[in-house]
């Protein structure tokens, strides 16, 4: 039998930054227990004891490749090399626009210690082609060494979109052809103005030239697309016309993910600084943080660890880090490059760790420095509305604040010292899991890198929630025959009626109304959700409401269309099949036959496609044999605050598309429904109400009685009824 091939495509690798040598060794030994042969290559730049001792081969040039000239190149390159340019021709203009302007630099530099080098023009083109060389090198050896019939899974973690029709365009060439070759590429390199969905024309321009050119050369789709944070897959997907599939950071061992870090009590609080020295990851924030607490005396027990990495500082930090190694009270000072076992000891001496990266800089980004911290039992400071905070909302503890704001920053660290001991009470909560995913043993997995047979795949996929997507509704008909239930709008008359007395009722809830569980003791048996806007941006939270609820029954459709870009994604691919979640068909409404064109009685065969989540909602409670069925908190009447921002083709209705600026919402029963940041469409009331009225025809002539129990509100669709006394 052959043995399984897994070649990892590193070239930005740094012998004495970032997490290279700790993904390497995890990579390496998880390939090792699996039996999977590992070729692990990385840049010139490595020295040859280091790729020695992490078994590397030295391959791609680094700093070395901005000083070649396109004519050197030329006249030493293949004929593939010369057929493979003229794909990079195409990218060419996109992007050096894009890199003149914004004075970027493509990851094949270093990311950080080149920040303030100047980017040489007309080289992007030389990068991309010497790239695609080393590429082909790689690919002749497979062939060379008759690796026809092993399977190979070919892996680059810190990818650039540039790099996805390379890939594509190198393996495209008939003499790879035999390979069994699949390429797993990561987003990783990220532009932070286009993830703040505050994109220059030029990078949109550079992904539609990337995505077009990977389509167009990839075409047996031998090219899978990952991204290690939903926000970055929810940000870049709908430009590549393929689904992007989550991976964990591959930091943690298989062991630290079973190890669990008991600090000794102590009076003596540790908060530790492990970043950069620069301004996007807030080394000034946290040397004002350090002056303002020195000389407090409710923290005399307060001490500080700071880590002041002289060769990664930038220039503008250089000033503010003479004044800071300079002070001496309460405050131990790490200078320079530190190793991985003394880097590990320093985490766990620390009670709280900050990290105050400006947001503007990492919208969507995952930290490595966070995970550490996480699996280290670290309480943690972070800025808000960051993959740091989701992290933080499900697992581990500590406050998080507002971005570059000294004074939210020094607030919410000071609430974590003040209640030090909660805090301490609380920081592993959930961390066997995170531990557990964060690993290359998981990362292996999500690529299905050396699961042995078919029996140990599926074992693997229903562990780490990778199950087939459930389509199957029939054995849901009529299950409630002749039973009631109250379908849940989210409108404000909510907050009039007692929402305790639906304590022993079977409920439906659809979209956000997950916000209001902390206002009551039960919750619904059914949900559902079906906006192409709401799923994706809501995705993170809707997760997580089932993950605490995994008896509730989800509703989602199989498939969303992008109503900007026509786009189709998976739904799975955004909130993955897990238990007791259903995925079902959908159809767009027609006049030819109504009502039932409109509304479906067989949701096992597909449901029509709603104006209104809620007649989604009734669609699948009709199926489900519910009679009577009351509908609450449907007030159907909206007003839309100034504040919010309205994009997208204009309608008689308005614009479609809404992004709120604040939170402000009037029209649901919490102003943060859709508050600062949501993402929603054009409610379009006329149609709403036209959709009701054709549920009610549909669930009338089938003999199924809906009744209206909100207080007030604008739908006079169906026969009103008094909620309290209803459940009298």
């Amino acid at each position: 039998m052959h043995k399984e091939l897994f070649i990892y495509i590193d070239p930005g690798f740094l012998e004495n930054a970032g997490h290279y040598r700790r993904i390497a060794r995890t990579v390496r030994d998880e390939a090792e227990r699996r039996g999977v042969e590992l070729w692990h290559f990385v840049n010139n730049d490595v020295s040859p004891e280091t790729a020695r001792e992490q078994k590397l081969e030295r391959l791609f040039l680094h700093r070395a490749i901005l000083k070649e000239s396109n004519q050197n190149l030329l006249a030493t390159t293949s004929p593939l090399k010369l057929r493979t340019m003229a794909i990079t021709k195409k990218l060419i203009d996109p992007a050096r626009t894009f890199v003149r302007r914004h004075k970027i630099h493509l990851p094949i530099m270093y990311p950080e210690a080149l920040e303030d080098r100047v980017f040489i023009q007309d080289q992007e083109e030389t990068v991309l082609n010497a790239f695609a060389s080393t590429l082909e090198t790689i690919c002749d050896r497979l062939v060379a060494k008759g690796c026809e019939e092993n399977r190979i899974s070919m892996f680059m973690y810190t990818s650039h979109p540039l790099y996805f029709p390379v890939f594509a365009k190198v393996l495209r060439d008939k003499k790879y052809a035999r390979l069994n070759l699949q390429t797993h590429l990561c987003l990783f390199y990220l532009n932070p103005e286009f993830c703040r969905s505050e994109p220059s024309d030029e990078y949109i321009q550079l992904l539609k030239s990337a995505a077009s050119l990977l389509k167009w050369n990839d075409k047996e789709h031998r090219i899978h697309l990952y991204a290690d944070s939903k926000r970055t897959i929810r940000a870049y997907e709908s430009y590549f016309n393929r689904s992007i599939t989550l991976i964990p950071v591959p930091i943690l061992s298989a062991e630290h993910s079973k190890e669990r870090n008991i600090k000794p009590a102590s009076e003596e609080i540790v908060i530790g600084y492990f970043g950069n020295p620069s301004e996007k990851q807030g080394y000034h924030l946290v040397k004002q943080l350090y002056e303002r607490l020195v000389d407090m005396p409710q923290y005399k027990s307060v001490r500080f660890i700071i880590r002041h990495n002289v060769h990664m500082m930038s220039r503008p930090m250089e000033k503010i880090g003479d004044e800071f190694r300079s002070a001496n009270k309460h405050i131990e000072h790490i200078i320079g490059y530190i190793s991985d076992d003394e880097y590990e000891q320093l985490l766990r001496r620390c009670d709280v760790v900050v990290l105050p990266h400006a947001r503007r800089e990492y919208p969507t980004q995952t930290s490595g420095l966070l995970v550490d911290c996480l699996g280290n039992g670290c309480i943690l400071v972070v800025p808000k509305d960051t993959w740091m905070s989701d992290q933080l909302h499900s697992y581990g503890t500590g406050e998080v604040f507002e971005s570059e704001n000294i004074t939210s920053f020094v607030e919410s660290t000071r609430k974590v010292l003040d209640n030090i001991e909660k805090y301490r009470a609380e920081m592993h909560r959930n961390l066997e899991k995170f531990n557990s995913e964060h690993t290359a043993h998981h990362l292996f997995d999500v690529l299905e890198i050396g699961t042995k047979s078919v029996k140990a795949t599926e074992h693997v996929k229903k562990q780490h929630g990778l199950i087939k997507m459930d389509t199957d509704l029939t054995r849901f008909k009529n299950i409630h025959r002749g039973q009631r239930c109250f379908v849940a709008g989210n409108g404000p008359s909510l907050n009039k009626i007692d929402l305790s007395k639906l304590d022993s009722e079977y409920v439906f809830c659809t979209n956000a109304f997950f916000l209001i569980f902390p206002r009551i003791s039960w919750r619904p048996q059914y949900y559902t959700a079906v906006d192409t806007r709401v799923i994706p941006d809501r995705a993170d939270d809707i997760i997580r409401m089932h993950e605490l609820h995994p008896d509730m029954v989800c509703f989602f459709p199989k498939e969303l269309r992008d109503h900007q870009t026509g786009g189709i994604k998976l739904t799975t691919k955004i909130i993955p099949p897990a238990k007791n979640r259903l995925y079902f068909n959908q159809q767009v409404p027609q006049h030819d036959n109504l009502p039932f064109s409109a509304f479906s009685l067989e949701a096992d065969k597909f449901l029509i496609q709603p104006y209104t989540v809620t007649v989604a909602a009734l669609q699948l409670a009709v199926f489900l044999g519910f009679d009577p069925i009351y509908l609450i908190g449907c007030d159907t009447e909206f007003r839309i605050p100034s504040s919010v921002l309205q994009e997208g083709e204009e309608t008689k209705h308005g614009r479609m598309f809404y992004t709120s600026t604040a939170d402000d919402d009037t029209n649901h029963f919490t102003p943060d429904y859709f508050g600062k940041g949501r993402k929603w469409h054009n409610p379009q009331v006329e149609n709403m109400i036209w959709h009701y009225k054709m549920a009610h025809e549909a669930a009338s002539i089938y003999g199924c009685h809906i009744y209206n129990a909100t207080i007030g509100g604008k739908l006079e669709v169906f026969p009103r009824v008094n909620f309290d006394e209803v459940l009298r």
